[in-house]
């Protein structure tokens, strides 16, 4: 990207963390949250420094901590030639959905639905009128 100098907008979505893997904790072990959090305890997830990255390449690196930030600074991130490195600071309690659900075996175990069944999961008759058919 930046060697050819290639017009493409990296938009990094920076929880501070893993949300999905926190959503798994929370759902199906009772919130015991280990390396999932940023921090410097053993526990803890070590994440990547974006702006060094950008530095690293020499790509030009914005940060928004702000919606009223996005909203003042897109046109300028997807009009400008060339490419930027965007990290987007979001809630870190903000639930990601839709996502991909489980469902219960009904012997204390979950199966993991297909992609197409996310949750918060339709009713099998909303789910059925939306699906497409396979044309084997």
């Amino acid at each position: 990207i930046a060697n050819l100098n290639l017009d493409i907008k990296v938009f990094v979505l920076n929880n501070s963390g893993y949300s999905s893997i926190k959503t798994t904790q929370q759902d199906f072990l009772n919130s015991n949250y280990i390396g999932s959090d940023v921090g410097m305890d053993i526990n803890n997830v070590h994440t990547l420094n974006i702006c060094n990255i950008a530095h690293a390449f020499k790509i030009p690196y914005e940060r928004i901590s702000l919606n009223k930030e996005l909203h003042e600074n897109l046109d300028y991130l997807t009009k400008s030639s060339g490419p930027i490195i965007c990290e987007c600071m979001i809630d870190p309690s903000e639930i990601v959905e839709p996502r991909q659900g489980f469902r219960s075996d009904g012997r204390g175990g979950f199966t993991p639905q297909p992609l197409y069944d996310m949750y918060p999961f339709l009713t099998q008759g909303e789910l059925s009128k939306l699906k497409v058919q396979d044309s084997d």
